[in-house]
């Protein structure tokens, strides 16, 4: 199966971070004999732009959208980022009918918000590297 793996997070205060959970839940897939194509979000400064290339590109049968950091915790003044995602996911549903995974730490802090939100086929709530495979499966 193609799986697009998206981490959506673009999060850069005080540092970027790799987006390990997502990595490792690509590695998973990939391992287990799927095609697996990822895109990072925060090394983009227009990330739609880019992301819909990707998804000519890959042609994905599904969509796995990691959701890593919901705000930056930074008094006085935090940084939302659950926001961030939407304009993503909207690109996604107008280039492909491929159903969206969510999951990520910050998605499983609150996944009925994110699913109401995003209006996901499906959320992984904790480690996904088991579950993803089994709903690819």
């Amino acid at each position: 199966m193609r799986v697009l793996c998206v981490s959506g997070s673009r999060a850069k205060l005080p540092d970027p971070v790799y987006p390990l959970g997502a990595a490792i839940v690509a590695t998973a897939a990939e391992h287990a004999g799927h095609e697996v194509f990822c895109f990072d979000a925060i090394r983009h400064k227009d990330p739609s732009s880019v992301l819909g290339s990707v998804v000519d590109t890959s042609r994905p049968e599904i969509i796995l959208m990691s959701i890593r950091n919901i705000d930056s915790a930074a008094f006085p003044m935090p940084e939302r980022y659950f926001e961030d995602h939407k304009p993503l996911v909207e690109l996604l549903r107008k280039k492909t009918s491929a159903p969206i995974v969510l999951g990520g730490s910050g998605f499983s802090l609150m996944p009925e918000l994110f699913m109401d939100y995003l209006k996901a086929d499906i959320g992984i709530v904790g480690d996904g590297e088991i579950t993803t495979l089994e709903v690819l499966n």
